[in-house]
């Protein structure tokens, strides 16, 4: 009985470490992204820093990828 709560233990403990270093690493890439536009654009309206926030790593990457070609920063978020 003790063995198995402890390895039920363990694996919420992996799930749970797992989910944390995947936010961890959204948070890393938003966080960039906006260092970025800001470096390229200058300082960004508070509204379009919640959406980089609420952006899934997919969309950060797909963001990042964009903001080498952009004339504006709208052209950051075209279609993402």
């Amino acid at each position: 009985m003790k063995t198995m709560l402890y390895e039920r233990m363990q694996n919420w403990y992996r799930t749970a470490e797992a989910n944390g270093k995947a936010k961890g690493e959204e948070i890393g890439e938003a966080k960039i992204l906006v260092h970025m536009l800001e470096k390229k654009f200058g300082v960004l309206p508070a509204s379009l820093r919640a959406t980089i926030d609420h952006l899934d790593s997919e969309a950060l990457l797909k963001c990042s990828e964009q903001l080498l070609t952009a004339k504006t920063v709208q052209d950051v978020f075209k279609a993402s």
